[in-house]
């Protein structure tokens, strides 16, 4: 209980009050009874009495208004008290709420942290796994540029990406020795009966599935391989033809076009001076198996002999070279005496491994 300097003066004022009332009613009654006593002579008891009883009211009255009066003042304090602790609690609840809402406040910020945190985490994870998926698409984008064709590209470059894949070929010693492509490629048309077809390599085959198979490749195990046997002869074509460095060099087609006599050659001799030699063994891969096609009982089904065939390979082994005046007349001379050269060798070329196919059955 708090008692303030204002309340404690009102109390000994009111007791300095009542004790000089009561100081005074006594010198009244005092001087009262004096005057009484010097005028009767005597002291009545019974007005005595009533001094006194009239002394005792007027100081239970005295009393009894010191004791409303000090009732009053500790109502006002006890009021005060309780609207102080009401004051009080109220600044308590105003404490906590302000408390209670610095909490939500900081739970709030805590959980958008957290959200952000996991957001950068997760664009983080994203951002790694594009860089990823990136880096897979790049390296297959290396290995499929590291990839080697099999069409347009050099026989010495085949011949080593071949050794360095280890490939298990299955056929004869000399087959080592020459692209596997090539090697395919003959005996996918001996599998389709192409030395009983008549018109092979004069009729041409599908030009868009040609197409397909030499740009995009194919698994020569695969049971689903074109079954038209004009489709592998146009790609046998196609396979020379496409060759970065023609099968015979350009010294050897200089002799072949200076030649403006017989139009005779010596197909064992230009075989032999073919370098590199991965050259020579594809040469006699190829003169084998026209060789083998030019035997007699084929011709008669195929209605293909050297003569015809000679002008359809002739073009596919030479090729016309590109000059700054091919639309002159003098220029178009050239390439069809040349030509005519080319297509004679080609029979020559042919007509020597006819004989050496019959000479190796014997």
């Amino acid at each position: 209980m708090k008692i303030t300097s204002e309340k404690v003066s009102l109390v000994a004022f009111c007791i300095f009050t009542f004790i000089l009332i009561t100081i005074q009613s006594m010198a009244i009654d005092e001087n009262n009874n004096n005057s009484n006593n010097n005028s009767n002579g005597k002291r009545n008891p019974d007005t005595g009495n009533n001094d006194i009883a009239n002394h005792i009211s007027i100081s239970q009255h005295r009393g009894k208004e010191f004791k409303d009066s000090s009732n009053s003042d500790n109502s006002n304090n006890s009021n005060s008290n309780g609207n102080s602790h009401h004051d009080d609690n109220n600044v308590n609840e105003i404490n906590k709420d302000n408390q209670d809402d610095e909490n939500v406040e900081n739970d709030e910020q805590e959980e958008k942290e957290e959200e952000e945190e996991r957001e950068d985490g997760e664009d983080e994870n994203e951002e790694e796994q594009e860089d990823e998926e990136e880096e897979e698409e790049q390296q297959e984008d290396d290995e499929e540029e590291e990839e080697v064709g099999m069409f347009g590209v050099d026989i010495s470059k085949l011949m080593e990406f071949q050794k360095d894949e280890d490939y298990d070929i299955d056929q004869e010693d000399e087959d080592e020795d020459v692209p596997m492509i090539l090697s395919f490629l003959l005996d996918r048309i001996k599998e389709l009966n192409g030395f009983k077809t008549e018109g092979i390599f004069r009729i041409p085959g599908n030009i868009k599935i040609v197409e397909t198979l030499a740009n995009e490749g194919f698994n020569p195990e695969s049971d689903d391989l074109d079954r038209s046997v004009h489709t592998w002869s146009s790609l046998l074509k196609k396979w020379i033809r496409d060759l970065p460095e023609p099968l015979f060099s350009q010294d050897i087609i200089q002799q072949i076009q200076d030649n403006s006599v017989d139009y005779e050659f010596d197909i064992a001799q230009v075989i032999e001076s073919i370098h590199p030699p991965v050259y020579k063994y594809v040469l006699k891969k190829i003169g084998l198996f026209f060789g083998e096609l030019l035997q007699d009982d084929n011709c008669t089904i195929t209605k293909m002999n050297q003569d015809n065939l000679s002008v359809i390979l002739a073009p596919t082994i030479f090729k016309i070279i590109p000059s700054a005046n091919a639309t002159s007349s003098a220029f178009l001379l050239d390439v069809l005496k040349n030509q005519k050269k080319e297509i004679s060798f080609v029979k020559s070329y042919l007509l020597y491994f006819k004989q050496q196919f019959i000479d190796l059955q014997s």
